[in-house]
């Protein structure tokens, strides 16, 4: 109903009623729950900014992107989108003192044993996505599972392209000789893969219409049932549901594997192709 509350990371259940005062939503909050102090952010989690003074033209950023390519994040990297950040305070709203992503900045999340989805997953967005993202082939990234090794793009990466939800699950044909490519049957993998050159990428529609202005999608991803079913995936747009499909089993197998074998978690940024 366009009411929210907000909560931080001391409050353990939040409770919210219908009209006839029953108890119809709780929340388990996470104490380390971005947005806070610093005490809230646990020791593998930094924030991370693009130094966009010093590296104030493209030559520049591509250059630092070559040597970038050379490093991992163990030994520290380069690139002028890999600056630590300090202090926190100063992404903090000062009324709220919510987190605030302003596109310059990023969070990474170290897990030692990767992550498992056998369960599946759920991927959200809340936030306003400008105008100058709908650009043809103008891919940014919001999220980038990946492991540590700056040759390597992210495997697994959500964003926005063109007026469309972007995401997928698997390696790509980057990561393989070009000889061994094969290009394979659409229906393997399933879901919204818009041609059988990339079926690993999935890309939903949302429109233009939706830019400029307060953006929450869900993307929700499930494992095959107990009566065999396929893997499937759902959107949901401001709470309502409007498109879901099948994902292939091997797919969704490949993705889960190569899942637990990425250690680095990213909130506002997934590379592909150059920095940041």
């Amino acid at each position: 109903d366009g009411q929210y509350n907000h909560f931080d990371y001391n409050s353990t259940v939040a409770v919210t009623k219908d009209e006839e005062g029953n108890n119809i939503l709780v929340f388990n909050l996470d104490s380390a729950n971005v947005g806070l102090d610093e005490n809230s952010w646990g020791n593998n989690a930094k924030l991370y900014y693009y130094n966009n003074i010093e590296y104030d033209t493209e030559e520049k950023r591509e250059k630092a992107y070559e040597q970038q390519k050379n490093t991992t994040v163990e030994n520290g990297g380069a690139g002028y989108d890999r600056q630590i950040c300090n202090d926190i305070k100063d992404y903090l709203d000062e009324e709220t003192g919510a987190f605030k992503f302003n596109g310059n900045n990023y969070i990474e999340v170290y897990n030692e044993n990767g992550l498992n989805f056998e369960k599946g997953c759920t991927y959200e967005f809340y936030g306003i996505i400008s105008e100058d993202s709908s650009d043809a082939g103008n891919y940014h990234g919001l999220f980038g599972l990946w492991n540590g090794d700056f040759n390597w793009q992210p495997v697994i990466r959500f964003g926005w392209l063109g007026n469309s939800a972007f995401y997928n699950l698997i390696y790509p044909t980057w990561m393989k000789d070009e000889k061994d490519v094969i290009i394979k049957d659409k229906d393997e993998y399933g879901g919204w893969a818009e041609s059988n050159d990339y079926p690993w990428n999935q890309k939903y529609e949302l429109g233009a219409d939706k830019l400029n202005q307060d953006l929450f999608f869900t993307i929700t991803i499930e494992p095959s049932g107990d009566d065999n079913s396929l893997p499937s995936q759902t959107i949901y747009l401001n709470g309502e549901k409007i498109g879901s499909s099948f994902l292939g089993k091997k797919y969704y197998t490949e993705f889960v594997s190569a899942s637990k074998e990425l250690n680095y978690l990213d909130l506002g940024r997934c590379t592909m192709g150059r920095s940041g």
